[in-house]
């Protein structure tokens, strides 16, 4: 059956494959995907505030989670209530204020190196509150707005954007001068929020209106993102037949499979991801720092480039579980071999040099890009703002505690054991539950939860 639901996309996909248009779409999505840009810039920001003071570093980092939970949230709420696009503004405005009051506090202004921690508390929320409902609505965003033989390509844009976002962030601190560096990575932050308001001029999506009983306008924006030579009356007949059958979430459905099942996949994947994140990043400050050269972090920044767009070509190529699978093979039996090699040499610094090369291209082309498409694919229509809410917010309580573990574990040579268990893990969860969701449409895919009952 599935095979079956496979080989008709395909017969879909080929037929609309020379009618669509690309060119605006990618316009659409890569104005949504500078509030991602955000996203990573704001994650790896509040390591500034130390300035000598742990206080700051610990105050900004919490509150910086605390409001990613509650972000998360909101998100849920208002991109069913008020639309994708009025959420995503709101998030840029939510940043914009974020950014303002640690302005304030920033210590140029104030010439005091002990600087309010009023407004670096209440910036750092705001900021981690535009974080959380960025995590949600910027992939959900991109799902809606693309066709079945783009959204793959389309969604790997949201994790390359963060992690151009961390690697912005570190160039501009190693490019300014310690003593003024926080200064300008504010500003840099506020520029680019001010283009995420770009979005004022980009279309709500098609699913959205049509969900709302605004079925000329969908057409209209249908037509604008994949243009005039495209089914796009028929895409939306279909859109609003299956939405027909459809009804609003209760408590009761999340006993069913059509929510349960979608919801636990998509914890467990963010899960995985946000494990993979935080390494990512730990392994990448410890080699920043010790590596503490302008043209070590260009390197790093044009490597990222490279393998965004290797990862682009790999997402549109290969089916996703397929990817999945390969990521955490590798990463399993790379972190064995350097577990083994770091035991028996600890001084062996080279090592782990190579292992941070192999972990951050994994990342970036494997774990760091598919657990944002699947999930955004995965929710049923009268569920993605609820169920994508309460993943997001599950997975942002669990951040400080994993960075902590990760962290300890990475003072104590441990965190290579500890990421081949996590692969291992990940195999065995990709191979028997997770599904494949390339080349099928989204109304496809919330089918495939209605038909088969069994993980």
């Amino acid at each position: 059956m599935n095979i079956i639901s496979l080989s008709e996309s395909d017969c879909f996909v080929l037929l609309g494959k020379e009618k669509e248009r690309t060119a605006t779409t990618l316009l659409a999505v890569f104005i949504a995907s500078l509030l991602s840009v955000s996203y990573g810039f704001v994650l790896h920001f509040p390591h500034p505030l130390t300035l000598g003071n742990e206080k700051w570093y610990t105050a900004g980092h919490i509150s910086l989670v605390i409001g990613a939970s509650i972000g998360s949230v909101f998100a849920g709420i208002f991109i069913d209530k008020l639309g994708r696009r009025s959420t995503i503004l709101m998030t840029s405005i939510i940043y914009l204020l974020g950014y303002v009051l640690l302005i304030f506090g920033c210590p140029e202004i104030q010439n005091n190196e002990n600087f309010p921690i009023f407004f670096t508390v209440f910036g750092c929320i705001y900021c981690g509150i535009g974080v959380g409902m960025t995590s949600l609505v910027v992939p959900v965003y991109i799902a809606e707005v693309s066709s079945a033989r783009l959204r793959g390509v389309m969604g790997a844009i949201t994790n390359h954007a963060i992690v151009f976002g961390i690697f912005l962030y570190s160039l501009t601190a190693e490019i300014s001068n310690w003593n003024v560096k926080y200064y300008y990575s504010v500003l840099l932050g506020l520029v680019i929020t001010l283009l995420s308001l770009l979005m004022i001029f980009m279309p709500e999506t098609p699913r959205w209106l049509l969900a709302n009983d605004q079925r000329d306008k969908a057409l209209k924006n249908q037509l604008w993102l994949l243009g005039v030579k495209s089914d796009a009356e028929d895409t939306c007949n279909y859109i609003e037949t299956n939405l027909a059958h459809e009804q609003i979430a209760s408590v009761n459905d999340f006993c069913s499979p059509v929510l349960f099942r979608p919801l636990i996949i998509g914890s467990l994947l963010f899960l995985i991801h946000q494990l993979t994140l935080i390494g990512y990043i730990i392994y990448l400050s410890h080699f920043l720092k010790r590596f503490k050269h302008l043209y070590i972090t260009l390197t790093c920044f044009l490597l990222q480039l490279i393998f965004s767009l290797a990862g682009c070509f790999i997402v549109k190529r290969f089916f996703r579980r397929y990817i999945l699978l390969f990521g955490s093979t590798t990463l399993l039996l790379c972190s064995i071999g350097f577990a083994i090699s770091s035991d028996l040499n600890k001084k062996l610094s080279e090592l782990r040099v190579a292992y941070l090369i192999i972990y951050a291209i994994i990342f970036i082309t494997t774990w760091g890009s598919l657990p944002w498409i699947i999930v955004s694919e995965i929710f049923p229509p009268r569920a993605r703002g609820l169920l994508g809410g309460i993943v997001r917010s599950f997975i942002w309580l669990f951040y400080i505690p994993t960075e902590m573990i990760f962290l300890k574990l990475v003072s104590i040579n441990g965190s290579l054991w500890f990421t081949a268990c996590i692969s291992l893990l990940s195999i065995l969860f990709i191979y028997y539950i997770v599904p494949e969701t390339k080349k099928l449409t989204l109304e496809e895919i919330d089918q495939h939860y209605l038909i088969y009952r069994r993980f």
